[in-house]
């Protein structure tokens, strides 16, 4: 097998040197985030719409509705997920993962026209595939950097922006020469293909899982770790203003993402035109993750965060008034940008406010209120474009409560200092 460290490596410690090992992880996890399970469901299910619309008779509520199942599923299972990170590692957890997310996902296209296997397989996707997802790579990305872990993190969750971004392109260039079953089915190739052994080879848990794996593999593989638990983090108020801010403002961002390609069509886009716009929204997503990573080491991560979901709100509100072309890609790009910001926070403010110590249990609960806005999000504006036969009232309510959310991270206090943390504010 070949080894992410080489013995010239191992003792390089300095994160702001490019010989740091911990930069070819960093690579290797945002690859992984490409291929995760979340962006890789609801980058595509706006682009499927239509074909299960006419092939089949649903409606656009009630396939929306699977991408709730599979939200509910995954809040069942991040907890679960979390612990055995904090247990087992990181790596024993990603790879089996993978495999499974593989399979089941070139088994969508099996289901036979009803509409509780597509719920099935959805909800199965959301509950064994958790490992593929942010709370595995933020959890080695905060192990292998301290003092620039924000840029770490945000170029991790990059990863997400480009999934966002790249996978309407590779959806619709499959459905211009095939039917959305081989889609999927390519989409289940590249899974397991690229994702799979790149983090084979490259995923390390921490530096000394590395060196263990090159000297001796009954070395210690973790120093002490440091933080609070779970019961002691349930009795801060950060971690319930960070778990209710997060949970809003992914009810609107994530929710609204799989609406984007029926937003535009129905502004008279053809579909491919309105999966470009996606793809709009997608680069600045990726952008958004870099920035808000380089800032929060600089600037008081809260303040970063009420920022760039301001900018989420002025591009609700520009696409409530019924714009399209330009100005309605300026509006993608600004809520892109807000949508950028959410795993970057959660992974930074689990490590900086409660530590490492029981880093994987605490994202998990917190990831799993943020998936409960990711999960009703989708719903309720599919249920409401039903009722109401237009986006133009939901996307000003949109603008409006997310304008008022960005007050809640004025609650949160100052970093504390955690010991075997080295904190930037």
């Amino acid at each position: 097998m070949v080894d992410v460290v080489d013995n010239t490596l191992i003792h390089a410690t300095d994160e702001a040197s490019l010989r740091y090992p911990g930069w070819r992880v960093l690579i290797a996890c945002v690859i992984g985030m490409i291929f995760s399970s979340g962006p890789m469901l609801f980058g595509s299910m706006g682009l499927f719409v239509e074909y299960f619309e006419g092939e089949f008779g649903w409606t656009r509520g009630g396939i929306m509705l699977s991408l709730t199942l599979n939200t509910i599923a995954t809040i069942v299972a991040a907890p679960i997920c979390g612990r055995l990170i904090d247990r087992f590692g990181a790596r024993k957890v990603l790879l089996p993962s993978i495999l499974v997310f593989a399979a089941l996902w070139a088994s969508v296209p099996m289901f036979t026209g009803e509409l509780g296997h597509l719920y099935l397989i959805i909800s199965l996707i959301g509950f064994f595939t958790v490992g593929t997802q942010s709370i595995s790579y933020i959890r080695v990305v905060s192990a292998w950097f301290d003092k620039k872990r924000g840029l770490a993190i945000g170029i991790t969750a990059s990863g997400l922006g480009l999934s966002y971004m790249l996978t309407p392109l590779i959806v619709q260039t499959v459905l211009e020469y095939r039917d959305w079953r081989y889609a999927y089915w390519t989409m289940a190739a590249m899974i397991l293909l690229i994702s799979f052994p790149t983090m084979y080879f490259f995923i390390r848990n921490g530096p000394a899982d590395a060196v263990s794996t090159v000297a001796n593999p009954s070395t210690p593989k973790e120093k002490a770790l440091y933080g609070l638990t779970l019961r002691e983090a349930l009795q801060t108020r950060e971690f319930w203003v960070i778990s209710f801010a997060l949970l809003l403002f992914s009810l609107l961002l994530t929710g609204f993402v799989p609406h984007i390609v029926p937003i535009m069509t129905e502004r008279g886009l053809s579909v491919k035109a309105a999966a470009q716009t996606a793809s709009i929204m997608g680069f600045a997503t990726f952008v958004g993750r870099i920035g808000v990573g380089y800032l929060i080491d600089r600037i008081f991560a809260p303040y970063v965060a009420i920022v760039f979901f301001a900018s989420a709100a002025g591009g609700f509100l520009i696409l409530a008034s019924g714009s399209v072309g330009p100005v309605a890609m300026i509006a993608a790009m600004m809520i892109g940008l807000g949508f950028g910001a959410e795993s970057d926070l959660i992974g930074y403010f689990v490590s900086r406010y409660f530590g490492l110590r029981s880093f994987g249990e605490i994202y998990g609960y917190i990831y799993g209120a943020f998936l409960i806005g990711a999960g009703a999000g989708p719903l309720l504006l599919g249920i409401g474009h039903d009722r109401l036969g237009s986006y133009i009232s939901l996307l000003t309510v949109f603008s409006i409560v997310a304008a008022a959310g960005c007050t809640l991270f004025l609650l949160l206090r100052p970093f504390p200092n955690l010991e075997g943390e080295q904190v930037p504010c």
